[in-house]
């Protein structure tokens, strides 16, 4: 078994996180207007890494993953929550498993209804969006239903709006500023 480095904690907003990668997804959530809780609540011994606070909330995970695959690893652990969850790995950027150009922040689970009104979560992709309706920069699932996180407006089967890739870029390299490591 590989063993695991531990991250270099870090501090942003009065917070300290960790890893330098959780404080980066900080920062970046401050500068896309998402409000976050970290490490909100314990579940059983596992502390998830944060609540993204709106209409829609839901957790984010945050993982040193640069592919999609490696994030699946870690579904099983959130869908013990009973809640929906964002996994992200080390950028806002990951490829589509789809086999087309999607802006793939990372994995999301979204609750889905079977036929008997009973919910699980199901997770695939999530898709970078600037909600029709209010602007707000945020995600939604894939193959479910076109609900945007974290404002909770629902777009039509169609989805959110698609957004730039250089107002993520910028937010990312605006958020690796804020939380790189500062000599004495």
């Amino acid at each position: 078994m590989a063993r695991r480095e531990p991250g270099i904690p870090t501090e942003h907003r009065h917070t300290r996180f960790r890893s330098r990668l959780e404080a980066r997804w900080a920062a970046f959530f401050d500068l896309i207007g998402w409000r976050w809780e970290y490490e909100p609540f314990d579940v059983d011994g596992y502390i998830p890494d944060f609540a993204i606070l709106g209409a829609r909330p839901f957790l984010v995970e945050v993982k040193p993953a640069m592919a999609l695959f490696e994030l699946s690893r870690h579904v099983a652990k959130l869908e013990k929550t009973g809640r929906e969850a964002l996994l992200v790995g080390v950028s806002p950027w990951l490829p589509s498993e789809h086999g087309y150009y999607m802006p793939v922040a990372g994995l999301l689970l979204q609750e889905m209804a079977d036929q008997a009104d009973d919910s699980e979560l199901y997770a695939d992709e999530a898709i970078w969006c600037q909600c029709e309706t209010c602007a707000q920069i945020g995600v939604y699932h894939f193959s479910g239903v076109f609900d945007g996180y974290p404002c909770g407006h629902y777009n039509g089967g169609g989805g959110p709006g698609l957004i730039e890739d250089e107002t993520i870029d910028r937010a990312w390299a605006e958020a690796r500023n804020l939380t790189q490591w500062r000599g004495a």
